[in-house]
């Protein structure tokens, strides 16, 4: 099948590739192999602020930088993190079927 629809609301998926997965993979607290990612990311990137940029007041403005690069690493994979769990959430909310 091309296109799915929501047949709760009525609205036709526009691209195909995005079909929801099958329901029984979506279990409120269980990872997916893409949560699991991007919690991996975000350990990493974690480990590399507490061992590389604890001091970044002393740090010279380069270091700085790459810090504040990190740290924008670090916003998008808790963003990630935050929008993937509201997401679970709100699929537990749906009927099975």
């Amino acid at each position: 099948m091309g296109r799915w629809v929501d047949r709760r609301v009525g609205i036709a998926h526009p691209n195909p590739q995005l079909t929801p997965p099958p329901r029984h993979s979506l279990q409120k607290n269980s990872p997916t192999p893409r949560r699991a990612q991007h919690e991996a990311a975000l350990a990493a990137y974690r480990d590399i602020e507490r061992k590389y940029f604890l001091n970044c007041e002393t740090l010279p403005l380069a270091a700085r930088f790459r810090y504040i690069t990190l740290r924008n690493g670090i916003h998008y994979e808790t963003s990630w993190l935050t929008w993937c769990g509201e997401t679970l959430a709100t699929l537990a909310t749906l009927p099975v079927g």
